[in-house]
């Protein structure tokens, strides 16, 4: 009875870690492992769960005043001088590295406070790379939406399509088609919502949607002749009136 009992256990875990494998394998295999436990591993104790850099940020954006442009998003617009890049404009960049939209929901307050003309957000990377659901991701951008229309409703707001990434060359394992289809969702919301969606996406793929090699080192972010296109891209939304 013991031995049945032995093997029927030895039976069910090894059914449990099959599972447990196939889930990860859904989710992409070791990248996404490395990259879950490096997240955890990255979070402090601070209060609101986040890590030393974006409190740091935040603290930042607390004490920013009068900015009339606020850039709103991860990597991709913290890496950017966007100040440099538009003297003629009072703008602030509230781009966080890693971020998420669930972390700009929590720190969109910074943003909104400032009644500024023009918000510019790009966000969704980092939750696809880090396995949230794309509806998931979707339903933070409707919350997005709806504080910003409720706390600064003259504030216009232009949503920047999601980029392509290059599997050759990054550990990322975001799917080019969860990319492609939040950005239709995206420009539907936008588009609802009676805001502007900037198509960015077709700038930097190449022919299999990838990010073009040339727009890039690593296959996620951009390089310097990569901004240029996306700071000309922007010029005729930052000065409109």
């Amino acid at each position: 009875m013991n031995k049945k009992l032995a093997i029927s256990s030895v039976v069910l875990n090894l059914m449990l870690f099959a599972m447990i494998g196939y889930a990860i394998h859904l989710k992409g295999g070791i990248p996404f492992v490395v990259n879950f436990v490096s997240a955890k591993l990255s979070d402090t104790n601070n209060e609101n769960g986040f890590d030393d850099y974006y409190n740091t940020r935040l603290s930042i954006f607390r004490e920013s005043e009068g900015k009339d442009v606020i850039f709103l998003g991860d990597s991709l617009t913290d890496n950017n001088e966007w100040a440099e890049s538009f003297p003629e404009s009072n703008i602030g960049n509230q781009g966080i590295g890693d971020d998420t939209t669930s972390g700009v929901l929590y720190r969109l307050k910074e943003a909104t406070n400032l009644k500024p003309s023009k918000i510019f957000i790009m966000i969704g990377i980092n939750d696809l790379n880090n396995g949230v659901s794309s509806d998931v991701i979707l339903k933070n951008y409707t919350s997005i939406i709806e504080k910003i229309r409720n706390h600064s409703p003259n504030t216009e707001v232009y949503i920047q399509s999601l980029l392509p990434t290059n599997s050759d060359l990054t550990y990322s394992s975001v799917n080019k088609d969860d990319i492609l289809w939040l950005n239709e969702n995206i420009k539907k919301l936008a588009t609802d919502a009676g805001y502007e969606y900037i198509d960015l996406y077709s700038l930097f793929a190449d022919e299999n949607n990838e990010l073009d090699e040339q727009w890039t080192v690593d296959g996620i972010h951009l390089n310097g002749p990569a901004y240029v296109v996306w700071e000309n891209t922007l010029k005729d939304y930052i000065f409109s009136n």
